[in-house]
């Protein structure tokens, strides 16, 4: 594969370099998660820690159960949803709230996904609309019990969560899952956000990469 150079200034003059696959490796997507985790937090890849890693990305809920730093093959899996279904919600809820107040409109008062999801990211979440202003804390309760019945139906995927000792979030709904974690999972007390958590699988995977490289090791299997 001919791909732009790896340095910024080559890539830019256009200048490419070869990259030769010699072999493709399927591995779960929130196992870049766990990576990024153990380097953020060194104690999570401890013998005695068991880790449940829930990674909320746009269209899905992966979950990944490990131990020491490795995961259990047959406690992972992934579950329709995410951020887009979170934010469809509150969509609906702003929409209806605005045929109430205003029974004169018309239309579905439907923007951009985007508008909500910049609006998620601040201390204050607020939309503004033609109608008006909304709060989104006003409008989450569906959203939030959606949540919850995700996580709920995460459950049987890993099995069981009475062994889990720390649950990490990953992400870009990340911070969403924080206060619907700990009511679904109140007995685990330690629950990390990671940083950057919409890049943290990205991130894992070239810390993995790279210790790999510099070890001058094959990738682990198995």
């Amino acid at each position: 594969h001919e791909v732009p150079a790896f340095n910024l200034a080559d890539a830019a003059a256009g200048k490419t370099v070869r990259v030769v696959i010699h072999e493709v490796v399927v591995l779960a997507q929130a196992l870049g998660a766990l990576f990024a985790a153990c380097e953020q937090e060194q104690q999570l890849s401890s013998p005695s820690e068991r880790v449940l890693i829930l990674d909320y990305g746009w269209h899905t809920l992966d979950v990944l159960a490990s131990k020491g730093g490795r995961p259990f093959p047959h406690r992972l899996g992934a579950l329709p949803g995410g951020v887009a279904s979170y934010i469809d919600n509150l969509q609906r809820s702003v929409a209806d709230t605005i045929r109430k107040n205003h029974p004169g409109l018309s239309g579905n008062f439907r923007v951009p996904s985007g508008i909500y999801e910049d609006a998620l990211k601040t201390t204050s979440p607020c939309v503004t609309l033609g109608p008006g202003t909304f709060q989104l804390g006003l409008h989450d309760s569906v959203a939030v019990e959606r949540l919850r019945n995700d996580l709920q139906s995460a459950v049987p995927l890993i099995q069981t969560s009475a062994d889990i000792t720390s649950i990490v979030l990953a992400g870009g709904g990340a911070r969403l899952l924080r206060d619907p974690v700990r009511s679904v999972f109140p007995g685990i007390n330690r629950v990390v956000v990671l940083d950057d958590p919409q890049f943290a699988i990205a991130r894992g995977y070239l810390a993995f990469g790279e210790s790999r490289a510099l070890a001058g090791r094959e990738p682990v299997r198995g």
